[in-house]
Protein backbone atom coordinates (compact mmCIF):
# COMPACT_ATOMS: atom_id res chain seq x y z
CA UNK A 1 0.00 0.00 0.00
CA UNK A 2 1.01 3.32 -0.47
CA UNK A 3 1.46 6.36 1.49
CA UNK A 4 -1.67 8.04 -0.31
CA UNK A 5 -3.59 5.02 0.27
CA UNK A 6 -2.88 5.19 4.04
CA UNK A 7 -3.58 8.44 4.11
CA UNK A 8 -7.06 8.24 2.25
CA UNK A 9 -7.69 4.92 4.83
CA UNK A 10 -6.39 7.11 7.95
CA UNK A 11 -8.68 9.87 6.92
CA UNK A 12 -11.85 7.61 6.40
CA UNK A 13 -11.67 6.01 9.70
CA UNK A 14 -11.11 9.43 11.47
CA UNK A 15 -14.41 10.91 9.83
CA UNK A 16 -16.29 7.85 10.32
CA UNK A 17 -14.86 8.02 13.80
CA UNK A 18 -16.22 11.34 14.44
CA UNK A 19 -19.33 10.48 13.41
CA UNK A 20 -19.44 7.24 15.46
CA UNK A 21 -18.91 9.54 18.83
CA UNK A 22 -21.75 11.76 17.67
CA UNK A 23 -23.59 9.16 17.57
CA UNK A 24 -22.85 7.64 20.87
CA UNK A 25 -22.93 11.33 22.68
CA UNK A 26 -26.27 11.41 20.99
CA UNK A 27 -27.21 8.15 22.58
CA UNK A 28 -26.12 9.12 26.02
CA UNK A 29 -28.05 11.61 25.94
CA UNK A 30 -31.14 10.08 24.84
CA UNK A 31 -30.70 8.13 27.75
CA UNK A 32 -29.98 10.98 30.23
CA UNK A 33 -33.20 12.47 29.10
CA UNK A 34 -35.05 9.07 29.35
CA UNK A 35 -34.04 8.91 32.86
CA UNK A 36 -34.96 12.78 33.36
CA UNK A 37 -38.54 12.13 31.75
CA UNK A 38 -38.80 8.77 34.63
CA UNK A 39 -37.88 10.94 37.04
CA UNK A 40 -40.37 13.35 36.25
CA UNK A 41 -43.21 11.28 35.75
CA UNK A 42 -42.36 9.65 39.13
CA UNK A 43 -42.19 13.20 40.82
CA UNK A 44 -45.75 13.81 39.66
CA UNK A 45 -47.13 10.39 40.05
CA UNK A 46 -45.60 10.53 43.84
CA UNK A 47 -47.33 13.82 44.21
CA UNK A 48 -50.57 13.13 42.68
CA UNK A 49 -50.97 10.49 45.42
CA UNK A 50 -49.94 13.07 48.29
CA UNK A 51 -52.31 15.08 47.37
CA UNK A 52 -55.15 12.95 46.72
CA UNK A 53 -54.19 10.99 50.34
CA UNK A 54 -52.88 14.31 52.31
CA UNK A 55 -57.02 14.76 53.43
CA UNK A 56 -56.91 11.22 55.08
CA UNK A 57 -54.94 12.82 57.63
CA UNK A 58 -57.21 15.77 59.16
CA UNK A 59 -60.12 15.16 60.88
CA UNK A 60 -62.90 17.59 60.95
CA UNK A 61 -65.78 17.71 63.86
CA UNK A 62 -69.20 19.24 64.15
CA UNK A 63 -70.45 21.03 67.51
CA UNK A 64 -73.83 19.67 67.83
CA UNK A 65 -75.96 20.50 71.06
CA UNK A 66 -77.04 16.96 72.24
CA UNK A 67 -80.03 16.25 73.98
CA UNK A 68 -79.12 13.10 76.53
CA UNK A 69 -82.53 11.89 77.42
CA UNK A 70 -82.43 8.61 78.93
CA UNK A 71 -85.55 7.39 77.63
CA UNK A 72 -84.49 7.51 74.31
CA UNK A 73 -81.08 6.39 74.95
CA UNK A 74 -82.86 3.36 76.42
CA UNK A 75 -81.56 3.44 80.30
CA UNK A 76 -83.15 3.67 83.31
CA UNK A 77 -82.46 5.65 86.25
CA UNK A 78 -80.03 4.02 88.25
CA UNK A 79 -78.31 2.36 85.37
CA UNK A 80 -75.30 0.27 85.44
CA UNK A 81 -72.11 0.99 83.34
CA UNK A 82 -73.36 -1.60 81.19
CA UNK A 83 -76.49 -0.24 80.12
CA UNK A 84 -75.05 3.00 79.49
CA UNK A 85 -72.45 1.60 77.34
CA UNK A 86 -75.11 -0.67 75.61
CA UNK A 87 -77.57 2.68 75.09
CA UNK A 88 -78.78 3.97 71.39
CA UNK A 89 -76.47 6.68 71.10
CA UNK A 90 -76.87 6.93 67.59
CA UNK A 91 -80.85 7.87 67.76
CA UNK A 92 -79.64 10.96 70.00
CA UNK A 93 -77.51 11.85 67.15
CA UNK A 94 -79.85 11.22 64.89
CA UNK A 95 -82.64 13.56 66.69
CA UNK A 96 -80.03 16.25 67.66
CA UNK A 97 -79.13 16.41 63.70
CA UNK A 98 -82.59 16.57 62.96
CA UNK A 99 -83.35 19.06 66.06
CA UNK A 100 -80.65 21.59 64.58
CA UNK A 101 -81.83 20.93 60.23
CA UNK A 102 -85.84 20.53 60.19
CA UNK A 103 -85.88 21.38 57.14
CA UNK A 104 -84.55 17.94 56.15
CA UNK A 105 -87.71 16.14 55.21
CA UNK A 106 -87.07 13.36 53.11
CA UNK A 107 -85.50 10.32 53.27
CA UNK A 108 -82.52 11.20 50.82
CA UNK A 109 -82.13 14.30 52.81
CA UNK A 110 -82.08 12.79 56.54
CA UNK A 111 -79.66 10.32 54.89
CA UNK A 112 -77.26 12.99 54.06
CA UNK A 113 -77.63 14.52 57.05
CA UNK A 114 -76.70 11.49 59.20
CA UNK A 115 -73.48 11.74 57.17
CA UNK A 116 -72.29 14.56 58.51
CA UNK A 117 -71.12 13.10 61.52
CA UNK A 118 -68.75 9.81 61.09
CA UNK A 119 -69.59 6.47 62.56
CA UNK A 120 -67.30 6.75 65.07
CA UNK A 121 -68.65 9.70 66.55
CA UNK A 122 -71.33 7.35 68.28
CA UNK A 123 -68.53 5.62 70.01
CA UNK A 124 -66.84 8.95 70.85
CA UNK A 125 -70.10 10.02 72.66
CA UNK A 126 -70.79 6.96 74.14
CA UNK A 127 -67.18 7.16 75.53
CA UNK A 128 -68.12 10.49 77.17
CA UNK A 129 -71.18 9.44 78.66
CA UNK A 130 -69.77 6.26 80.18
CA UNK A 131 -67.03 8.65 82.01
CA UNK A 132 -69.82 11.22 82.70
CA UNK A 133 -73.15 9.03 83.75
CA UNK A 134 -74.19 12.64 85.57
CA UNK A 135 -74.81 14.06 82.05
CA UNK A 136 -77.63 11.74 80.96
CA UNK A 137 -81.07 13.79 80.98
CA UNK A 138 -78.79 16.56 80.30
CA UNK A 139 -78.22 19.18 77.23
CA UNK A 140 -74.79 19.89 76.22
CA UNK A 141 -72.36 20.88 73.56
CA UNK A 142 -70.62 17.88 71.72
CA UNK A 143 -67.71 18.11 69.32
CA UNK A 144 -68.30 15.25 67.20
CA UNK A 145 -66.13 13.66 64.54
CA UNK A 146 -67.73 14.53 61.27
Amino acid sequence: MSEADNYKTTTAIRASLKKRYARERRFQWYGRLAVLTGFIFLFVLLADIVSKGYPAFTQHYLNITIELDAEQLGVGPGASPEDIHAADYAAVIKSSLREMFPDASGRTQKRALYRLVSIGAEYDLRDLVVKNPQLIGTTTDIWLRA
